[in-house]
């Protein structure tokens, strides 16, 4: 069985992830946060607060299992090698290798900063750092999009 992301079992983006079955994540807060009981100590604003951050977590959680699949189920597909050109795959797949790496170094830096805190505090320096340094292959990606 497979948990959501911070609980520390499944790595999407990880060879054989993408064949899983991955159940969708439950929309809300953290199970660790409901299991803990801190949820009925948090006032409103920051029950709102923490359930926005595991929107991120959970959705770039979503995001790597996707990515997992386009990689090993068509960039990867000898069939489709076989049927395009190399412009054509070029155009389709662009940089995809390099995006997956850098949303996985995002999901990443989510995920350690949440199992430093259960109720996480703060992740707007992850998303400075991430958006300042790491955002080129999402440019270069979408630069390719009008050949898509």
């Amino acid at each position: 069985p497979q948990t959501s992301p911070g609980c520390g079992q499944l790595r999407p983006g990880q060879p054989g992830s993408a064949q899983q079955d991955v159940q969708p994540l439950s929309p809300g807060l953290c199970p660790q946060v409901v299991e803990s009981g801190i949820l009925d100590m948090l006032p409103a604003e920051e029950r709102k607060r923490q359930e926005a951050i595991f929107e991120i977590l959970t959705s770039e959680f979503s995001y790597q299992h996707s990515l997992g699949i386009l990689v090993s189920e068509f960039l990867q597909c000898r069939e489709l090698q076989a049927a395009m050109t190399q412009t054509e795959r070029h155009h389709l797949f662009s940089n995809i290798l390099d995006v997956r790496s850098a949303s996985q170094r995002f999901f990443e830096d989510l995920e350690r900063r949440h199992k430093e805190q259960v109720c996480v505090e703060d992740i707007s320096d992850i998303l400075e750092e991430h958006a300042e340094r790491h955002f080129h292959p999402y440019v270069a990606y979408c630069a390719n999009e009008v050949y898509q």
